[in-house]
This record gives C-alpha cells, structure tokens and sequence, in this order.
C-alpha cells in the first residue's frame, strides 16, 4: 500500500477516493446509458454536420430527461469544448464525474478544457487522475506532456512522452519530440 499525495488515493489493487468509495480498475465497465439509439443517432448527426445549436438544444433535453445519465451530461461537455466554450465544458465535466467518478475520460476531457484556459496544474492533476483509473491509455500521457511542457516542466513531459510511446502511441509529433527534445531525458 502507497499513499499518493497527487490524486489523495490510497493506491492498493483498487483505488480508493478520500471518499471512501472504491474505484476498479479500468474495464470499460460503464453503466449504460437510458438515451435511445434515435437520438444518439441524431445527435451524431447533428454533430457532424456542425448543427451545434441543434446539437445543445437535444443534450439540454436529454439532461433535463436522463439528470443522472453520466454520458449526456458528458457529451454536452464535449460539445462544450467543441465550441470552444471550455468554462461551460469544465462545468458539465464536473457534473459528470460527480455522477461516476470512475469515467477516466471524464477527467480526460475535463484535462483537456482546463488545459485550453492556460489552467496547466489543474489540467496536470486531472490528467493524473485519469491516468490513475487507465494507467495504459498513451492519449492520458501525451496530453499531460503538453500541459507539463506549457507550465515550463520539460523533464515531466519528456518522462510522459516517453511512457505515452512505451504505451504504444503513434503520434508523430510525440515520436518526433522524444528523438529530438526528450532524447536526453531518456
């Protein structure tokens, strides 16, 4: 058993919030959502067309409808972001964490949003917590690697550059950065 001050964890075979609740580990174990295959398929279609209004008017239904439906409320944070409305994004992606703390892209997305705000700790301490729940996504390490590089820790974005590309990561920029930038942080 290690304690882990970063996310306040205990860290043993599962993680265990400050809560008291126990978190598994990532399974891809998500509760299912309530929303019907229509409007799942409308909303994609709304999406792709870029009928964001659209898009927002059906989440905002489908929230008022499903309050306790993870999902939709996280995939109004996506729209959020696509947006570019990251503050309303960051508050969707807090609601839907509250709703299943155990969604490491949750705290992924809501990395990814306070990293867009120039929020670089906050973004740092999200992306861990994601990682803690998926400790193999290489997409958790990459992003944390931006945001260590823009808070001015070129050491701790190499070191996730690195683990992103052991993870299996493809990204060129990534690989290009660790044979140049980070070859000496090996």
């Amino acid at each position: 058993k290690k304690y882990c001050p970063i996310i306040d964890t205990l860290a043993v075979d599962e993680y265990v919030h400050a809560a008291g609740s126990v978190v598994a580990p990532y399974a891809n174990k998500y509760p299912r959502t309530k929303v019907s295959k229509k409007d799942r398929d409308t909303l994609a279609k709304y999406k792709k067309a870029k009928h964001y209004s659209k898009a927002l008017a059906l989440l905002n239904k489908l929230v008022e409808e499903f309050p306790d439906d993870h999902t939709v409320v996280k995939e109004r944070g996506n729209l959020h972001s696509d947006m570019e409305n990251h503050s309303d994004a960051i508050i969707d992606y807090k609601a839907a964490i509250k709703l299943f703390p155990e969604s490491p892209t949750a705290y992924y997305n809501l990395a990814n949003a306070l990293r867009a705000l120039g929020k670089y700790e906050k973004a740092i301490y999200n992306y861990t917590r994601a990682i803690v729940i998926e400790p193999s996504d290489p997409f958790f390490y990459g992003n944390r690697a931006i945001a260590y590089a823009k808070s001015g820790n070129i050491k701790l974005a190499c070191s996730d550059i690195h683990k992103s590309i052991d993870l299996g990561s493809k990204n060129e920029v990534t690989i290009r950065l660790a044979k140049t930038e980070c070859k000496k942080y090996k």
